[in-house]
């Protein structure tokens, strides 16, 4: 029982690494438009108040607080590299891609991604079945399956922030743990390649929140 606890705590800290698209992108965009679940809860709906931002070629640095497996955290880059707006100016579809935080834009992305920006602010990002080679795991000599569906909000021009609110966001293998309940912050980094000093991970409206209630 110990062992596990404390492999669930290690594995947490590699899950996010993966993001990473299962399949075509066309065919993933077109999926995405048919799904059911287009707008995120209410409950982010309630918390958070998006911008209608191009993000085209601007590059972020997420901080992930890993919630449900504890105080784990992971840091991942996040460039968009498509921002193409509809007539009504009311969606935009985007792509991007995730890096390691020590990784440049001249490195292979770890994973890419196609989704819809609303007039909201809001998109969701989902990554399909995902896999983290051993050699990449912290835990060492064990690989990860997961999935992942992030509601991602665009604050402004250099702030996103979100969080991971359904069931089927899990670590897969080599154990089934959920991630629902997973938070970011994103600062836009710097044209030189600055990496911002502080990066909240959660939304703003939810860090007041909490101050309020301590």
């Amino acid at each position: 029982m110990r062992f596990e606890k404390a492999l669930k705590r290690a594995l947490a800290g590699l899950v996010l690494f993966a993001l990473a698209c299962s399949v075509d992108p066309g065919e993933k965009y077109d999926n995405f438009l048919e799904r059911a679940d287009r707008t995120p809860p209410a409950i982010a709906d309630a918390s958070v108040t998006g911008a209608f931002v191009d993000l085209a070629g601007k590059d972020f640095l997420m901080n992930i607080a890993l919630n449900p497996l504890g105080d784990l955290a992971l840091r991942l880059r996040l460039l968009f590299t498509r921002f193409d707006v509809n007539a009504d100016m009311t969606e935009a579809g985007v792509s991007g891609e995730f890096r390691f935080e020590d990784e440049t834009n001249d490195d292979a992305p770890i994973a890419s991604f196609d989704t819809v920006l609303d007039e909201n602010g809001r998109m969701i990002v989902s990554t399909g079945v995902v896999f983290v080679p051993a050699d990449r795991s912290p835990v060492m000599d064990t690989a990860v399956e997961a999935e992942l569906n992030f509601v991602l909000f665009v604050l402004d021009e250099e702030t996103l922030c979100g969080q991971i609110e359904d069931d089927a966001s899990q670590v897969l293998q080599p154990i089934t743990l959920s991630l629902k309940g997973t938070t970011f912050g994103a600062k836009l980094i710097g044209p030189n390649g600055e990496l911002p000093m502080t990066i909240l991970d959660v939304c703003p409206m939810e860090a007041a929140d909490a101050g309020d209630a301590g």
